[in-house]
């Protein structure tokens, strides 16, 4: 089913097949409107977190605990949502991972909604796996899939829910009520470009392939510059996110007791006097959670190095060249470096 983007996909899909009082489990952190949709129907998210390993500094260190993610599985979960490569921790996803959630929607007779958007851009040998093609899977799997994510065409709005027919057809009243259709040019457009694609798949010539190396050199110079900038990276396997673990700046937190979290206080410093843009952390979590993860903020690395990376080394001139200052934000001091 083709629709507005990704985001309308999974909308009609948790509209068509959760009911009030269903519980969905989503893994935290997690795009946003995730959990939006969810109570939209009246159903309930329950919350898991993936837990950065003591010490971890790759995206594949993000894990989840097997014993808590078994016990949030009862007799009212509907439906698990899985977003492989990840926003924003940007991991990938292992075989053994996927089969071991899977094997959990199996026994508890739960749908899982794969959020594949990521898909074509992988690192460092890194596989994705699709988790309708696991043995049992198809049946109970609604994949997710973005063009915007696949060619850079954001603004297009044009993505896609490859589901079975029973699954299909309940999504599709969904779109038919709200949307109704898809603009056909950009349709049109999109399968003429898979049809090129699809002749240069795997080869040297594939945009795809020419893609994963522009952005495995971007990766890279984001993260050695947030080294500089003598702050701690999380080397993403997927995606096009890094997050940074922002522990190292010291920010005078008196007045804040009850205020923004960490993770928001060195994004409006970075907004207004860097003209930086950051999301913190924290907006990918559920309250429970929140304190847990504001000492990290998420940064893009697929726009050209002036922006960003320009800006970030300028955060560890800062360091070198001024050791103590201040900055009044949202209305109380805030120091950094000491």
């Amino acid at each position: 089913m083709v629709t507005i983007g990704g985001y309308e996909a999974l909308h009609c899909i948790i509209n068509a097949v959760v009911n009030p009082g269903d519980e969905v489990i989503l893994i935290e952190p997690h795009f946003d409107s995730y959990s939006e949709s969810i109570l939209a129907v009246n159903g309930i998210p329950r919350y898991i977190p993936l837990r950065l390993r003591e010490g971890g500094n790759k995206a594949s260190d993000f894990v989840l605990d097997k014993n808590e993610l078994t016990g949030l599985f009862n007799e009212k979960t509907k439906a698990i949502i899985v977003n492989t490569p990840h926003n924003p921790t940007g991991k990938v996803f292992t075989h053994e991972e996927i089969e071991f959630i899977g094997n959990l929607c199996k026994r508890y007779n739960v749908l899982y909604i794969s959020d594949e958007v990521y898909e074509w851009l992988v690192y460092d040998g890194s596989e994705h796996i699709r988790a309708a093609t696991l043995p049992g899977m198809w049946g109970r799997t609604a994949t997710v899939c973005s063009a915007g994510k696949a060619f850079n065409i954001t603004g297009w709005k044009t993505g896609w829910l490859i589901a079975p027919e029973y699954l299909v057809s309940g999504a599709m009243r969904v779109h038919q009520g709200s949307i109704y259709t898809c603009p056909s040019l950009l349709q049109i457009a999109l399968a003429e470009t898979f049809k090129h694609e699809k002749l240069l798949l795997g080869t040297p010539d594939s945009y795809w392939h020419w893609l994963r190396q522009i952005m495995t050199g971007k990766r890279q110079q984001m993260y050695d510059i947030v080294k500089e900038a003598k702050l701690k990276p999380i080397m993403p396997d997927g995606g096009y996110f890094m997050l940074v673990d922002i522990t190292g700046l010291n920010v005078d937190r008196s007045g804040y007791d009850d205020g923004p979290p960490l993770d928001k206080i060195v994004q409006q410093w970075l907004i207004k006097d860097k003209g930086l843009a950051i999301i913190p952390c924290s907006e990918f979590y559920s309250g429970g959670h929140k304190k847990e993860f504001e000492n990290f903020i998420r940064v893009c690395f697929i726009k050209v190095k002036h922006n960003i990376l320009f800006e970030l080394f300028h955060i560890y001139m800062w360091y070198v060249m001024i050791k103590h200052f201040r900055r009044l934000m949202i209305g109380n001091s805030c120091e950094f470096y000491k």
